[in-house]
């Protein structure tokens, strides 16, 4: 739903679904390039998932469907997390700073250090415009054709043209 603040509490509803008494909203600025961006992006990758046109993860949860997506087609790893020999999480930012001995130590217990994905909302506008680049390509290689799909597209194609008219 859109609105168009007109006044201190006042507002104009500039679609045809109407706001309901009771519930809570969180307001964004519709107009936030990068916000737009992100909801797109989620939308795609749910649609993505909904179709079942993939082959690069073999999985019935969306979750890690969506950080199989982050990984192959986003900005990938942030970090290292590992136990270190007091067993407390640390972080690292690249396998050179993890102390060798836990690094021998996966040998037998490979889950003590994990690679952990960049968080969709840490993502610049340019990161999530280049995902987006490359998830609508691979969307298409994948053969997804939901009426969803084109719909999400449309409306990504019809926000850049108001954001070039204004």
């Amino acid at each position: 739903m859109k609105i168009l603040i007109t006044s201190e509490g006042q507002y104009i509803n500039s679609d045809t679904e109407l706001p309901e008494v009771g519930k809570k909203y969180t307001l964004t600025d519709a107009t936030d390039q990068s916000e737009q961006q992100r909801k797109a992006w989620h939308a795609l990758v749910h649609e993505w998932y909904k179709s079942g046109c993939y082959s690069f993860v073999d999985t019935l949860d969306f979750n890690v469907f969506r950080e199989a997506v982050k990984e192959l087609y986003g900005e990938g790893f942030s970090h290292y997390e590992y136990i270190d020999s007091n067993y407390k999480t640390c972080k690292a930012k690249t396998l050179e700073e993890i102390p060798d001995d836990i690094i021998l130590d996966t040998r037998y217990h490979p889950d003590r250090i994990h690679r952990v994905l960049k968080h969709f909302y840490d993502y610049t506008k340019n990161q999530v415009k280049k995902s987006l680049d490359v998830i609508i390509p691979a969307m298409d290689e994948n053969e997804v054709d939901t009426p969803k799909y084109h719909e999400i597209i449309k409306g990504m194609q019809n926000d850049s043209e108001a954001e070039v008219r204004s």
